[in-house]
C-alpha cells in the first residue's frame, strides 16, 4: 500500500529525492522619495526606518503552531536581493519587522521581505523536520493510517483559512517611534 499516490523512493515518480521545499514568500517593493521636491535629498534624510507589519490570521496560525504542524514563521529582509538580515521570529499578534534606512543614500530603494514558513516539530524524524508526506512515507500505513488522515485534514482545513496581512509603514527622521501607518 502506498501513501498520497507517490513512493519518494520511486525515481519516477519523485526523480530529485529531495526532502526540502522552500516555504517562502517575497514581498518585493520600491521605496520613493519625490525627487523634485527634496532637491537630490536621500531616503536616510527623511526617515530612520521603514516598518513591516506582519499580522497573521490568530486562529489558523495558532492551531497550526500550537499543534506543532508548523514552526513559527520567520521575517527578514533584503537591500539588494543577495545578502538578508538575520530571521526574525514570529510570536505573536503583529509582528514588526525594523528596517533602517541607514544605506538607503538614494532617492529610491528596493526592499525585499521574505517570509519563511516551516513544518513543525509533530514531523520530526530523528534529527531533521520533514514535510507532512515524507514523515508518513517512512511510517507503516496500516499503523498511521488513521493518523496521518486525521492530521492532514487539519492542516488542510487551517492552511485553508490560514491569512496574514501586512502592512508597510515609515517614521520620520527624528522621532523615536513609528506613527500608525505614514
Amino acid at each position: 500500500k502506498g501513501w498520497f499516490g507517490y513512493n519518494k523512493y520511486d525515481a519516477t515518480k519523485n526523480p530529485t529525492g529531495v526532502k526540502q521545499q522552500d516555504l517562502s514568500a517575497v514581498l518585493d517593493f520600491t521605496l520613493l522619495i519625490d525627487a523634485e521636491n527634496t532637491e537630490g535629498d536621500a531616503i536616510n534624510d527623511y526617515l530612520d526606518y521603514v516598518y513591516v507589519d506582519f499580522t497573521p490570521n490568530a486562529a489558523n496560525f495558532g492551531t497550526l503552531m500550537s499543534n506543532k504542524y508548523i514552526s513559527a514563521p520567520t521575517l527578514s529582509y533584503s537591500l539588494d536581493g543577495t545578502n538578508w538580515s538575520d530571521p526574525e521570529p514570529y510570536e505573536s499578534g503583529t509582528m514588526t519587522l525594523e528596517i533602517p534606512t541607514t544605506e538607503m543614500t538614494g532617492v529610491s530603494q528596493n526592499i525585499k521581505v521574505k517570509f519563511t514558513f516551516n513544518w513543525g516539530e509533530k514531523f520530526k524524524d530523528g534529527n531533521a523536520i520533514e514535510n507532512p508526506f515524507d514523515f508518513y512515507l517512512d511510517k507503516e500505513y496500516d499503523d498511521h493510517k488513521d493518523d496521518a488522515a486525521t492530521i492532514m485534514n487539519a492542516i488542510n482545513t487551517d492552511l485553508a483559512g490560514a491569512t496574514y496581512s501586512v502592512t508597510i509603514h515609515s517614521n520620520p527622521t527624528g522621532t523615536a517611534t513609528a506613527p500608525a501607518n505614514n
